[in-house]
């Protein structure tokens, strides 16, 4: 992000936030920070104005924004998924999280998994580093895929997940839900409240949908997505090309 400040200028941290598209879920504190950061660099190159004669005095600053997220990967384990492609499924959330920051003031990350019934593998206070992350993730690879679709039971985990303290969650961070299935859940109106209630609680969801009953009928993904869907909402037909998928999703977790 370039941000280009002039000197006589008088900038705020609202006008700061408001640079980025989705500011208004972002914490205040990074603009605050901003804020006393551009000041400072205001006022040293005010001190050296005679450098700078007949030019604008302007301080253009790129500036990479780390925002805290707390982020919960739902992973589908069903009968109908082989084991194959949940090989696939892992390796696009492995590759992700590879370019994402993870640490106790960045980006953290728990892992839910769903079939028949739903489990936690690892909430936040077990995976603080992007090692910890991968290594957990890559474990993912030996279970058995088995059993029906009950998504909502996830969407449920992943709410409790990012409410309560106890999970590891931090208050004030950034909530977020990636769910990844391969096809329609067992039970769509449930399936619907659950990602209502996550919505309603200022929780982004993004729904990423892979395989033929899904890629034609993204009823059930536009209703776990949040708003707007072209934005939260996303689908490839074959699993082995979930790969390209990897640019989308670290570009958008990493805001």
């Amino acid at each position: 992000m370039t941000i280009c400040v002039a000197l006589n200028d008088a900038i705020y941290p609202n006008d700061i936030v408001s640079f980025h598209p989705k500011a208004n879920q972002k914490s205040r504190i990074i603009s605050i920070h901003l804020y006393y950061f551009l000041i400072i660099v205001s006022y040293s190159l005010a001190n050296n104005r005679k450098s700078l004669t007949g030019i604008t005095p302007c301080a253009v600053i790129e500036i990479s924004l780390v925002y805290i997220t707390d982020v919960v990967f739902v992973i589908d384990i069903s009968g109908s998924l082989s084991q194959e492609n949940l090989n696939y499924s892992v390796d696009l959330l492995y590759d992700v999280t590879e370019f994402l920051t993870i640490g106790p003031s960045d980006i953290k990350i728990s892992i839910v998994t769903f079939s028949n019934t739903s489990v936690v593998r690892h909430n936040f206070n077990n995976l603080s580093t992007q090692s910890d992350v991968l290594s957990a993730l890559q474990s993912l690879k030996s279970l058995t895929t088995a059993g029906g679709t009950k998504t909502y039971l996830a969407l449920d985990e992943s709410h409790d997940l990012l409410t309560q303290a106890s999970s590891g969650m931090r208050s004030g961070a950034n909530k977020t839900v990636v769910v990844l299935t391969d096809g329609r859940s067992d039970n769509l109106l449930l399936t619907r409240a659950s990602a209502t209630t996550l919505h309603n609680d200022g929780i982004e969801v993004f729904s990423v949908g892979v395989g033929t009953e899904v890629f034609y009928d993204k009823t059930e993904l536009y209703a776990i997505a949040s708003d707007p869907d072209s934005y939260y909402q996303h689908d490839m037909e074959n699993f082995i090309h979930l790969c390209n998928m990897v640019p989308t999703l670290v570009s958008k977790l990493g805001e």
